[in-house]
């Protein structure tokens, strides 16, 4: 009786051992899991303030060199706008932020009071029509511009 009482503690013994490795394992292998897990999202919202940072200095660039042109009264308003290549920032609200910026540092209108023809207008799609038409604001009205993308778009 005592020789199976021992076997049988021997027994539990080892299970037990190995029952506490594989959790163990188990353990370590959510552990690594749950850390490259961490180290994913960490590193996608680095990437992501980075851009947004990337995206900034751009739009900040922008505004500065439209700042440069109107008080050095090289050129304002929509023309020095089409200029610029706004539609290289790739989005309608960088494009919009950048204007904004502009509007507050420079003093001035940069839409010189035109703004309202552009309000449902998609902006890159709007700059790079202007770009590859080649479009000149001393002759051509931004609502005319604004109702030539608004057609070509539908």
């Amino acid at each position: 009786m005592e020789l199976l009482i021992s076997v049988a503690a021997i027994l539990v013994s080892v299970i037990l051992y190995y029952a506490g490795v594989r959790h163990g394992r188990r353990q370590e292998g959510e552990r690594r899991e749950h850390e490259l897990r961490l180290a994913r999202e960490q590193r996608t919202h680095e990437l992501a303030l980075e851009a947004a940072r990337q995206r900034r200095e751009m739009t900040s660039r922008v505004a500065d060199e439209y700042v440069r042109m109107a008080r050095g009264h090289i050129d304002s308003g929509p023309h020095a706008l089409a200029e610029l290549g706004l539609q290289n920032l790739g989005s309608d609200e960088a494009i919009r932020e950048a204007i904004q910026e502009m509007r507050i540092r420079s003093g001035g209108d940069p839409w010189a009071g035109q703004s309202h023809h552009v309000q449902g207008t998609d902006l890159v799609m709007f700059f790079s029509f202007v770009s590859e038409n080649r479009v000149n604001f001393f002759h051509t009205s931004v609502e005319a511009v604004a109702a030539q993308v608004a057609g070509s778009s539908r």
